[in-house]
């Protein structure tokens, strides 16, 4: 037929109709058999019902509540009502008005995505292209990202409970995104939350080397987030919830990390705001631009202070490369080891505790404790204030 429109309940149960217009279905539909409609735009404004039945719909589809098995729109979707399927998937993009999508099987979404009302969708994986609307997203289920979510609106926030494939360069929302399974990176990825916090609540991985930026606050509670020789960016304050270690060329926390009673373990080079922890490793250079609190601090290459203040509470300071003072140095430590040297003849370099020096060029120079000399020191004045072992000798 050109056109078929039925006013009252239908039963499909032959389930194919082909019409070179639309089809316009005003009340409950019940599939008795497998349905095949083809046609310009489907409407099913009551819905369909049909669990052992697959609704496949070769056009656009505008649905109301649904219950059937394998449910495909090759076209464009509206979805007013809730969805209860094996699987679902709309070639086209779709408008999500209702917003409760739950299949047994999975669920791909291959166009824009445009959420109406708050949406949960529960699957084995839910795979998305775009996706906007000042609206929440909850993915029960593993997520494959492929395309920037809120990247017109952002979206209220999003949580993911399994793993999280991110294939895309953006995710923005204003609120929250959770991501509580691990999180493969499969592109140089910014997620991005303006009044929320970035959760990783499992490891984070990247497949060939990405970046990865985090706008905004983020928290890790799975202990590793590595991006291999990419680099990390955090522009808001990092919370550890576990002994945390990241891999990356640069790791850049120039918004602080916090999490006293945990390790922060970088592996490269670290860039850093304030920073509160239990004990602190970083095993390229270091870039210290706020006060450091922590049990110790071991920084395998260079160093430079810019804020000067470093308290290891429990353990020791060691410093394996040059240390370059940008202001004056107020570094607390049972012992503080510089053996490479330290330079900086504009600022001070004050040890509470007992300090192991190389080659020193700075302003005033004071060790409270005992002093090991290893280098010429140059300063303006030196004061130990324990036992001194000059082992280079000469001290100007």
């Amino acid at each position: 037929a050109s056109s078929l429109n039925v006013g009252g309940t239908t039963t499909l149960n032959n389930g194919t109709v082909t019409t070179t217009g639309n089809q316009t279905y005003t009340g409950l539909v019940t599939l008795g058999a497998d349905a095949n409609l083809t046609g310009g735009t489907v409407t099913m404004t009551t819905g369909a019902k049909g669990a052992a039945f697959d609704l496949g719909i070769t056009g656009d589809g505008t649905l109301g509540a649904v219950t059937a098995d394998a449910v495909t729109v090759s076209g464009n979707g509206i979805l007013n009502g809730a969805v209860s399927a094996s699987s679902l998937n709309v070639g086209g993009t779709t408008t999500l008005n209702n917003g409760t999508v739950t299949t047994t099987g999975n669920q791909t979404y291959a166009g824009l995505v445009t959420l109406g009302a708050n949406a949960n969708l529960t699957g084995n994986t839910v795979t998305l292209n775009t996706v906007d609307g000042a609206k929440t997203l909850t993915i029960t289920g593993n997520s494959v990202l492929n395309g920037i979510l809120g990247g017109t609106t952002a979206l209220t926030s999003l949580a993911v409970s399994g793993t999280s494939n991110i294939n895309t360069t953006a995710v923005n929302t204003s609120g929250d995104q959770t991501y509580t399974g691990a999180v493969t990176l499969n592109n140089n990825a910014n997620l991005s939350s303006t009044g929320g916090t970035v959760t990783f609540g499992n490891t984070v991985t990247s497949s060939t080397n990405k970046t990865l930026t985090v706008t905004g606050a983020a928290k890790i509670d799975g202990g590793s987030v590595n991006t291999g020789s990419g680099n990390q960016t955090y522009t808001g304050l990092v919370t550890l919830g576990a002994n945390s270690t990241f891999t990356g060329s640069s790791i850049n926390m120039g918004g602080g990390v916090t999490g006293a009673a945990f390790l922060l373990n970088i592996a490269g080079d670290g860039i850093l705001g304030p920073a509160t922890v239990g004990s602190m490793i970083v095993g390229g250079s270091a870039t210290l631009n706020g006060p450091v609190t922590a049990g110790s601090l071991n920084v395998g290459g260079i160093t430079s202070l810019n804020n000067g203040t470093v308290t290891t509470t429990g353990g020791t300071q060691t410093y394996g490369g040059l240390v370059t003072l940008g202001a004056n140095a107020n570094l607390t430590g049972t012992s503080v080891n510089m053996s490479a040297g330290v330079t900086g003849a504009a600022f001070d370099l004050g040890i509470t505790g007992d300090g192991t020096l190389g080659a020193v060029t700075a302003d005033d120079v004071t060790v409270s404790g005992n002093g090991i000399l290893n280098g010429a020191v140059n300063a303006s004045s030196l004061n130990v204030g324990g036992t001194t072992t000059l082992n280079n000798g000469t001290v100007t």
